[in-house]
């Protein structure tokens, strides 16, 4: 079950779950997964209806999937100061920054997938 849960994480984060006896971080884990899948489906419905609803809906699973990341990545022994922790949350920063300015500039369909 653990490898199927951190599929996608970094290969440090890996070992540190594959290591571990902690079921709830196992589970943990495998919560963060589910919480990608909701995200992949929210992103591809903005894609396929591009509205300010549906941008905010999905700005608040990202919002709270990187709470959750955070939290675990803590109780894993990534925290502030570990190269991954720093480069995770500063990616994180990065992606909130440009979806609030994706918000401010509302109005046409393209301004949501507009980074410039």
């Amino acid at each position: 079950a653990a490898d199927t849960a951190t599929a996608t994480f970094p290969k440090k984060l890996k070992i540190v779950i594959a290591m571990t006896t902690n079921a709830a971080a196992a589970e943990a884990m495998s919560r963060l997964e589910d919480e990608h899948d909701e995200i992949d489906e929210a992103m591809e419905d903005l894609l396929i209806f591009p509205s300010e609803v549906i941008f905010r809906r999905s700005l608040k699973l990202i919002e709270a999937h990187f709470t959750n990341e955070d939290a675990v990545m803590k109780e894993c022994g990534f925290g502030p100061g570990n190269d991954y922790y720093d480069l995770q949350m500063s990616d994180q920063r990065r992606i909130l920054d440009m979806a609030t300015t994706a918000l401010k500039r509302g109005g046409s369909e393209s301004s949501y997938c507009n980074t410039k």
